[in-house]
């Protein structure tokens, strides 16, 4: 819905240049926004491609190419303990026990994801993220379908 300006406000202003009424009419449209605290819950859309593949299967769990599924995670470094805390369609959120310095807590991060897993460590590699709490793996030779029932079934006894 656009904002329409209150003309009364304009009258003030009249003798003005033209592009300063614009400069006015800017402003008040800035900062006449609704300021609410609300956050707005938006779903992440899932692709054609992937809805083809599973409707149930959760945008942060994506099957890559040639047999490899790739894991969008929110790592959470410096935590008391390694556990999974929740799942959702943009992330795996991970709290990880070791510090974010040289890489310590991507080590961990993987280490904690292959015993889930129930992988090699080496079937498990970040792909992007080294420096970001925003990680994503790529894990090879398992179905995507068979990663979300074992990630789902962590979070519940993590509960």
């Amino acid at each position: 819905m656009k904002h329409k300006p209150n003309i009364a406000r304009l009258i003030p202003i009249l003798p003005l240049k033209i592009s300063h009424i614009f400069d006015y009419l800017l402003v008040d449209t800035i900062f006449s926004r609704d300021m609410s605290k609300k956050k707005s819950k938006i779903k992440a859309p899932v692709s054609p491609k992937q809805a083809a593949v599973n409707p149930d299967l959760l945008t942060s769990i994506k099957p890559a190419s040639n047999n490899s599924v790739e894991l969008h995670i929110l790592a959470k470094p410096g935590s008391k303990q390694n556990c999974l805390t929740g799942i959702d369609n943009q992330n795996i959120q991970v709290q990880v026990n070791a510090p974010p310095v040289e890489g310590a807590a991507n080590a961990e991060l993987k280490k904690y994801l292959a015993s889930v897993l129930d992988v090699k460590q080496s079937s498990v590699q970040l792909q992007k993220g080294h420096k970001s709490r925003n990680k994503v793996f790529e894990v090879s030779n398992m179905s995507a379908e068979d990663i979300q029932a074992k990630l789902l079934a962590q979070v519940k006894t993590n509960k």
